[in-house]
């Protein structure tokens, strides 16, 4: 099994967004991909989270599932895709990340870190980030696309309050993990961030920058440097709705 990481929202509420924007047809998104290139996708579309043994401080995990529940069904709910995302009732008995064939969402409130040691850390900045994993097609024709066979979602309550979204450092959590999931879809962030190298859509076209992004960019749920509290980023955007549809497009009566 393989690992790729998904950046997810930077809380960089101040970035310059003057400039150029990128003007672009809204028909493409960024995918997941290997290192190879290769894009990633549930096959089918349908996987269920299991909570981790801790929860932010101040929410419960009553509280912390239906967040999960909620931002789920964002995506659930779209009319022409084929997307099921399940959170579970139990909850796990662990609270790091590995390749154990689970998918669970967890909350490091010590350290930042997958393995709660200090040894796999993460950025700061990131209110949360998904690990991905994926086998390698076994054969056919089709090399282009490879099924995604776990991801994991890690909240950061290190650095980030979720009991008071208002706080100066607060987050919503079905704000962040509307975003989050999207990556577990297969999504990347729909742009290039900052130092970070080149990205292109579905379509072969180079990706904006995050800080010269059209308004239809920004507004998806995917843009990374939108506001965890912003309260508006928990329905998805029309190119979200469009995106989730051609990654796993509903089939018609035959």
């Amino acid at each position: 099994m393989i690992a790729t990481r998904a950046r997810a929202i930077a809380f960089l509420v101040a970035l310059l967004l003057a400039g150029r924007f990128y003007v672009a047809s809204a028909l493409g998104y960024v995918p997941t991909r290997t290192r190879s290139g290769q894009g990633l996708t549930w096959r089918p579309p349908t996987f269920r989270f299991a909570l981790g043994s801790s929860t932010p401080k101040g929410l419960s995990p009553a509280l912390v599932r239906d967040a999960a529940r909620s931002a789920a069904e964002t995506w659930n709910a779209v009319e022409c895709a084929v997307v099921r995302i399940e959170i579970d009732d139990a909850t796990a008995d662990t609270n790091m990340v590995a390749r154990d064939g689970r998918n669970v969402l967890v909350s490091h409130g010590v350290v930042w870190c997958a393995d709660e040691k200090g040894l796999s850390c993460h950025d700061s900045l990131n209110p949360a980030l998904t690990t991905v994993r994926f086998d390698p097609p076994a054969s056919g024709k089709d090399r282009t696309s490879k099924g995604i066979a776990e991801v994991d979602v890690e909240i950061n309550a290190v650095h980030y309050r979720w009991d008071d979204p208002a706080a100066a450092n607060g987050a919503d959590l079905q704000v962040v993990l509307t975003h989050e999931f999207g990556h577990a879809l297969g999504l990347a962030d729909a742009c290039r961030m900052p130092g970070r190298p080149a990205v292109t859509d579905d379509r072969g076209r180079r990706a904006p920058d995050c800080t010269a992004a059209s308004p239809d960019v920004r507004a998806s749920v995917m843009w990374p440097l939108g506001a965890p509290n912003d309260l508006r980023r928990r329905q998805l955007s029309a190119d979200d709705k469009r995106t989730i549809c051609s990654l796993y497009p509903k089939k018609g009566p035959s």
